[in-house]
């Protein structure tokens, strides 16, 4: 199994670039690869604020993404519920902090004074 980066992650979800995409394209194809929260947060990150993609798009792509036999998700119920709670209207980083201390006990605060 391999990691991979945002990088590889945009370039297969956003198939923009002519050299790149098509090689994370057989990247991700010839590998069983593994991504983990922190790149996913940047690539919903980069989705938002560099390419201004709307949150339903995102959400597609993210599931397109969980969808794939040779991608595995770090701790991928937990993401699965942030992603969730992103399409639900939550903040994609705030909806990571809250999936991954649901249930320890406690309540979870998002910003102070919430």
């Amino acid at each position: 199994m391999i990691g991979i980066d945002t990088n590889i992650v945009l370039r297969y979800l956003l198939k923009d670039d002519p050299a790149l995409s098509p090689r994370a394209l057989e990247i991700i194809a010839a590998n069983d690869c593994f991504v983990t929260r922190d790149a996913l947060t940047e690539v919903v990150y980069t989705l938002e604020s560099y390419y201004s993609s709307p949150r339903a798009q995102i959400g597609r792509a993210l599931d397109a993404l969980f969808s794939l036999r040779r991608v595995s998700i770090e701790d991928r119920a937990v993401t699965e519920r942030a992603v969730s709670w992103y399409k639900a209207g939550m903040d994609f980083g705030d909806a990571m902090i809250a999936a991954s201390v649901d249930g320890c006990g406690s309540g979870v605060i998002l910003k102070p004074g919430a």
